[in-house]
């Protein structure tokens, strides 16, 4: 009886600390330094900068290691890859496209609560949506039915839209949100380029940019919905749409920092992990009748190349600039007559204006644009 007492006892204690444990589980489980609300002119430019792959590790899965590759601007030159092949890579899909995508769609459906509890960030909620609407064009022009209407919200299985319905939604996102701007609602929040990244708060280019946008996703629909495509593309234009470069919608990738070399695609470039493909070079040099002149700019002459020219070497028979096939396996790519050496990467003019005037290569790299 005495044991069963005491048994009892500590139960009852341990119970009580128990609850009172529980009580306090969700105080101290939130970090009262975490931001919990904010200026959506603080979110704007990690939805511009995460949505476009401004990031190398992005940029090198999506858009150069898949995108590029089967448009076929570059050649793939490292045994190890195969997406130049149509090798699908799971975790490079991931982080180059799922990821990025659906942590900038969150911050939109989360932008307009902001926006409806916090009237003075209209503009900014509709610039989120804009740039949302060119993420999301990406993403199912790419992967065809994709989660969407109810993706973003915290759930863990959400149906697939069909791309019809997210074209749809597209359409209405982008008349949304430049009909907003038009209004010209006083009292907003402004923002700098140190908040809007592409046109430094500049309304009545964000209108023109969706505009833009809303003609160029008709064009899109045209062969399967002329009806539709019609009738959106009118309306753009009838709204305004870019009418020079000084609407370009960009941003500027700085050389400065940790990276130190902005645009990505230059600084994969020195990884020697692709070059300029064969279809490009083709393109380049016979599908005018006069030298193209983006050849130098674009592309770098080649090392091989480079190297003979320093040394006197008058016996070199290697391309200034040459591409590389693409599809080739890992024993074709290990091939001497296919080292990167001897093919142009994008170390052009543009970027790397000493390479190829034939001066000796400095350690500056131009800030560049990186255009949507």
């Amino acid at each position: 009886m005495k044991q069963s007492l005491i048994l009892s006892s500590i139960f009852l204690v341990g119970m009580e600390l128990f609850s009172s444990c529980t009580d306090k589980f969700e105080s101290m489980n939130t970090n009262p330094g975490a931001v919990t609300e904010a200026s959506l002119k603080y979110i704007l430019p990690y939805v511009q900068e995460v949505g476009a792959h401004l990031d190398c590790t992005p940029y090198q899965r999506a858009d150069n290691l898949y995108a590029q590759m089967y448009c076929q601007y570059f050649a793939n030159a490292d045994a190890g890859f195969a997406s130049d092949r149509y090798g699908y890579n799971d975790s490079w899909s991931n982080e180059g496209f799922w990821q990025p995508y659906y942590k900038t769609l969150k911050h939109m459906k989360v932008a307009k609560q902001t926006a409806e509890n916090n009237p003075e960030e209209t503009n900014i909620c509709q610039m989120i949506r804009i740039t949302q609407a060119y993420n999301t064009a990406g993403m199912t022009d790419t992967f065809g039915d994709i989660p969407y209407s109810e993706a973003g919200l915290g759930e863990t299985k959400n149906k697939y839209d069909s791309q019809e319905s997210i074209y749809q939604d597209i359409f209405k996102e982008l008349t949304e949100a430049v009909n907003i701007l038009k209004e010209n609602r006083e009292g907003q929040t402004t923002c700098t380029s140190d908040n809007d990244l592409v046109f430094g708060g500049d309304i009545q280019k964000w209108i023109r940019f969706g505009n833009s946008l809303r003609l160029r996703y008709a064009l899109r629909i045209s062969y399967i919905d002329p009806a539709r495509a019609k009738s959106e593309g009118e309306a753009a234009l009838a709204s305004g749409v870019m009418t020079s470069n000084d609407d370009n919608a960009y941003m500027t990738a700085s050389a400065t920092g940790d990276w130190g070399w902005g645009h990505p695609l230059y600084m994969m470039s020195l990884w020697n992990g692709f070059c300029m493909s064969k279809t490009m070079e083709n393109i380049l040099k016979n599908e005018s009748t006069v030298t193209d002149p983006r050849m130098p700019l674009w592309f770098g002459q080649t090392q091989d190349y480079v190297a003979a020219l320093r040394n006197g070497d008058n016996t070199y028979t290697g391309e200034q600039f040459a591409g590389m096939s693409n599809g080739m396996n890992a024993t074709e790519i290990g091939l001497p007559e296919n080292g990167v050496r001897r093919h142009s990467v994008c170390l052009g003019l543009q970027a790397y204006p000493d390479w190829n005037s034939q001066t000796t290569p400095s350690e500056d790299v131009l800030n560049l644009e990186f255009n949507l």
